[in-house]
């Protein structure tokens, strides 16, 4: 039997080369095996945290261990688009290491893979967690106004938690952008989340509106030829979901071309389906992540988001 430090190194080299198994078949029809990958590697990831928690001696450099710990974080974190689930094979547990990622602060690589958003990324279980409990809570009253006061508090301190974040003043530009798109989308998900199927309130449109309005300029204004723009995948989905005026659902559309065009991704073409297919629903139908799971179970697709 292998040493645990030679076994946890030949686990990691397995963990890369599962990743790119994830990127490319990520939303294959039925891919139950992809989805299973992840929660394997979460495992894995689990024992590297607690080993560089404890600040053990380990044959990985503490900055290479950072750096995988902020891949894993990344892969699970942006992996669901709604905060309902499409099956029990893609349920995904939130490690509690994942809502304390300013642990990693004192690495070299910090922010390589989460662009110095780090607390923005920290708050998504969260967000998902109430949407879940809201659509419940509406399921159970059959009323979709309802909303229980523990919701509506916890609804509060999340806004205001996601409004108050700034990047930190040193990041760069494109850091600075990609950490703004971040928490535009993370917004527009709680949003959503929060009405859950309520999606004729005024209030939840009047803030899409605003969170799209602030967004359009954010993403117009990443060069196309950032590498961050490899990683905006989640917010870029999540906001273009929530989209109503053809108008900025064309100028989304375009992004998403020279995106795809600059990097050739596969990406891009599986999103612009999703999108094509949700946008071409009637008005007044359900849109935003829940439109999104609604056109996935229509078409029997799992996509998620690397």
């Amino acid at each position: 039997m292998l040493p645990p430090e030679i076994s946890l190194c030949w686990r990691v080299r397995r963990l890369t080369a599962e990743t790119d198994f994830v990127a490319n078949s990520y939303s294959e029809e039925n891919n139950r095996g992809t989805w299973r990958a992840i929660q394997i590697c979460g495992s894995c990831l689990g024992s590297l945290v607690q080993v560089y928690l404890r600040q053990s001696p380990f044959l990985l450099e503490r900055d290479f261990q950072c750096f995988l710990i902020e891949l894993y974080a990344y892969v699970v974190l942006v992996a669901n688009v709604s905060p309902g689930s499409l099956s029990e094979a893609q349920k995904l547990e939130y490690d509690s290491f994942l809502l304390s990622l300013q642990t990693l602060r004192d690495c070299d690589t910090f922010g390589v893979i989460l662009g110095r958003a780090h607390h923005v990324f920290e708050l998504i279980p969260p967000v998902h967690s109430l949407g879940k409990k809201r659509l419940q809570e509406q399921e159970q009253h059959q009323w979709v106004s309802y909303c229980s006061p523990a919701s509506a508090s916890e609804f509060l301190s999340l806004e205001r938690q996601i409004r108050c974040w700034d990047p930190p003043e040193d990041a760069d530009t494109h850091t600075k952008l990609f950490a703004h798109i971040y928490q535009r989308g993370l917004l527009a998900f709680l949003y959503t989340s929060f009405y859950g199927r309520d999606l004729s309130n005024l209030d939840l449109l009047r803030q899409l509106d605003r969170c799209i309005d602030d967004f359009l300029p954010l993403l117009l204004a990443l060069p196309v030829e950032s590498p961050s723009n490899v990683m905006i995948g989640w917010p870029l989905l999540i906001v273009s979901s929530c989209i109503r005026s053809p108008e900025s659902r064309q100028i989304m559309r375009n992004q998403i071309h020279k995106i795809d065009a600059f990097f050739n991704t596969a990406m891009g073409p599986l999103m612009d389906n999703l999108l094509e297919s949700l946008w071409a629903m009637q008005p007044g139908e359900v849109f935003g992540p829940l439109g999104l799971e609604a056109v996935m179970k229509r078409e029997n697709v799992s996509f998620g988001i690397i």
